[in-house]
């Protein structure tokens, strides 16, 4: 039986797809300049955006409206706790680094007809089929539902470990204006943030739960593989909040560019068809093993105060930056 559709998902997937489009960071010249360290775009509207995140989880968690727990983590066997997280995040990261998409990006990219964005998009999904054959042959570890948060690791008090990491989204956006790249977008970055960090917010109230993207290629993969090779009873769900969320955030960017073209990039940024799937594919593998994506553990987890999100964030960029580099 298909899942109920939900019109708050489909609306919470909306506002978030077009927030991502009029922040721009979808845009493959943001993505391939962050991970080059030439233009922090990405960054600055990330951690507004995560930094507004944590702040409403704190006031929802606060008033006993919301209770979320830490993002999982992702052990590598008996060996690492996090080393799904590690590997999960450096895959992320080169995937990011040959595409100049995310997992949540690539889908705006497909939408707004960029070229690299098509083939990544091709790329993620079929990663989603290659991630699910890959568990089931080396029976990979799930995630662990002990996973700390930052105030539990520390041994702080949860309102001091808010504090700290705002402090924290604040230094780094500090420094990261240091350089005075001038943007190329309708919109400065921060003011970007605030938009993405704005769809955060619907999403906490309306579905009391945090955006995130990639899940549906797996979804897509999992239900596709159930489908013909077990019964069909209706004892799978087809229509996931997962795959509502990224139809929402589909047609949220179609829109915002529809009536407000200037949104639209124009990137004469080249990447070859093989590149961009390869990169899509690679990502995608990387989001299913970690857990999450650069929507799921860097704005949500990290605003969630998640170990595993630190670290598989930092992951990310330890994966992406020396292959944009040297690519």
């Amino acid at each position: 039986m298909a899942s109920q559709i939900s019109g708050k998902t489909l609306s919470c997937g909306v506002l978030f797809g077009a927030a991502l489009t009029a922040s721009g960071v979808y845009d493959p010249r943001v993505i391939i300049s962050q991970l080059r360290l030439q233009d922090f775009h990405m960054l600055q509207s990330f951690m507004t955006a995560s930094a507004t995140g944590a702040a409403a989880i704190a006031i929802l968690q606060g008033t006993g409206y919301l209770r979320l727990s830490a993002k999982k983590a992702v052990p590598l066997g008996s060996f690492s706790k996090y080393g799904g997280n590690i590997i999960g995040g450096l895959l992320i990261g080169v995937g990011m680094a040959l595409s100049g998409a995310c997992p949540g990006t690539v889908l705006v990219q497909a939408v707004q007809s960029v070229p690299s964005g098509v083939y990544a998009t091709f790329g993620a999904f079929l990663g989603g089929f290659a991630y699910s054959a890959i568990k089931r042959v080396f029976s990979l570890g799930t995630a662990d539902s002990a996973s700390p948060s930052i105030d539990k690791e520390l041994g702080v008090s949860p309102l001091s470990a808010f504090v700290g990491y705002e402090l924290l989204c604040a230094a780094v956006l500090g420094i990261s204006t240091l350089p005075h790249v001038k943007s190329h977008w309708p919109i400065d970055p921060m003011t970007g943030g605030l938009v993405i960090g704005g769809a955060q917010i619907a999403s906490l109230i309306l579905r009391r739960s945090t955006v995130g993207v990639s899940s549906v290629f797996g979804d897509a993969a999992e239900n596709t593989i159930t489908f013909f090779t077990k019964s069909r009873e209706g004892k799978n769900s087809y229509a996931t909040s997962a795959a509502q969320f990224a139809i929402g955030l589909a047609a949220g960017s179609y829109l915002l560019t529809t009536f407000r073209p200037e949104f639209a990039t124009s990137t004469n940024l080249v990447i070859s068809p093989l590149r961009a799937f390869l990169g899509g594919l690679i990502m995608s593998v990387g989001s299913r093993h970690a857990g999450g994506c650069t929507s799921g553990h860097g704005l949500s987890g990290m605003a969630q105060l998640s170990v595993s999100s630190f670290i598989t964030t930092a992951a990310m960029f330890a994966g992406g930056i020396p292959v944009a580099l040297f690519v």
